[in-house]
């Protein structure tokens, strides 16, 4: 099989979430090299969202005072070195799910900002669970308040008339307030983010083994997150040594 053919494949075997970010990413290629502006709003992409570290947040990373689970001091270094979300899923080899659990707690905490897009913030508490899916379309105002009461109130109609539960979608679908295609997007994008993301063509879900190309790419880049934390260190300890200096100093010329 071909190099390019192998290219593809692993491309369209990745999550929609990976998918939608590379779109992008090659759209702005795209539109740098031939120079042109596509119509395309990326505001409201949760996976292209980089999270903003607080004061506090900056100290839990530097202490591990509280001692929390290894994933989230990794979500905090990739934050403190400004990452999308997409990069924070592959690059720490988690599924967005994983992700957005990790982000949603670390906001509870004040580790991390909350974001002011609407539709990133209810992006987070969707694919973490915490929110379902008419929750989700008003939060990220895609519906008002009026038309998820409406679709509720339709929901339990049905259900009762059918004798089965009905999904809000296709309530919200029916009542005219979002498209088939709108729906669609945000059930696949929540089905999906349960899949981690692979170099190599594989696209599997939270406990699938990795081999040992995987394990050893995962070595590799907790060996250069680890060079990056000590580097990180020995600047400051450089800069605590000068400040240590210049007090000295002080003090000599005081004499």
């Amino acid at each position: 099989m071909g190099s390019y053919k192998n290219l593809v494949e692993t491309i369209l075997s990745a999550p929609f979430w990976v998918q939608e970010a590379l779109f992008i990413d090659l759209l702005s290629s795209f539109e740098e090299k031939l120079d042109f502006k596509a119509d395309v709003k990326t505001d409201d992409m949760y996976t292209l969202y980089v999270p903003e570290l607080t004061f506090k947040g900056k100290k839990e990373f530097d202490t591990h005072e509280r001692g929390h689970e290894p994933n989230m001091y990794k979500l905090l270094q990739s934050t403190f070195v400004k990452k999308r979300i997409v990069d924070i899923a592959i690059d720490n080899f988690m599924t967005l799910e994983d992700v957005s659990k990790l982000l949603s707690e670390a906001i509870k905490l004040e580790y991390i900002k909350p974001p002011v897009n609407d539709a990133v913030s209810a992006s987070i508490y969707y694919m973490s669970g915490e929110i379902r899916l008419g929750e989700y379309a008003k939060r990220a105002r895609l519906i008002d308040v009026v038309q998820l009461d409406t679709a509720m109130r339709r929901q339990k109609e049905l259900n009762a008339s059918s004798g089965k539960t009905v999904p809000i979608g296709e309530v919200l679908i029916e009542q005219g307030f979002l498209t088939k295609e709108a729906i669609a997007k945000i059930i696949l994008i929540k089905d999906d983010s349960k899949r981690r993301f692979v170099f190599g063509g594989a696209a599997a879900g939270p406990s699938s083994g990795q081999s040992d190309d995987t394990a050893q790419s995962r070595m590799n880049i907790e060996m250069q997150q680890m060079k990056m934390q000590l580097q990180r260190y020995a600047q400051e300890n450089q800069i605590l040594k000068d400040k240590l200096r210049a007090v000295f100093n002080l003090q000599n010329k005081n004499k």
